[in-house]
């Protein structure tokens, strides 16, 4: 069952607008995903996982911006960018952070996508959604 709902949020600065929300039925969980204005599109930075290896050891991991990860009490999550109309929260396993770069042992495959700017406020939205 799809359930689209729409609102309009004013975020910590003036220009962003939410436009919708919708929730998708999966095989394991009820997901929650966004779909972003225009205005909102504008205003986020988008960056894209790749191996990197870690500064102490000869393994490469998927490694983001640290400035994506968003920590909620003990987890770690990230705002994955599929295009404006699927933007999801996923939980995962930052093994190592160092010189702003997040390495993720668990969550995250390199190609995806990620939101590096903004992304606190479409996780506190997508929060209260699900909390209504």
């Amino acid at each position: 069952m799809i359930r689209s709902l729409t609102y309009v949020f004013t975020a910590l600065t003036a220009m962003v607008a939410w436009v919708g929300c919708r929730s998708v039925t999966t095989d394991d969980a009820v997901k929650t995903t966004f779909v972003l204005s225009d205005t909102m599109l504008n205003t986020v930075t988008i960056d894209t996982v790749k191996m990197a290896a870690l500064p102490d050891d000869s393994r490469e991991l998927p490694a983001i911006p640290s400035c994506a990860v968003v920590l909620d009490k003990t987890h770690s999550f990230v705002m994955v960018f599929r295009d404006k109309y699927n933007v999801a929260a996923r939980e995962v396993k930052v093994l190592k952070a160092a010189n702003g770069v997040s390495y993720i042992d668990t969550g995250l495959v390199p190609g995806e996508k990620v939101l590096s700017r903004n992304q606190l406020q479409i996780y506190q939205a997508l929060k209260s959604y699900r909390h209504s």
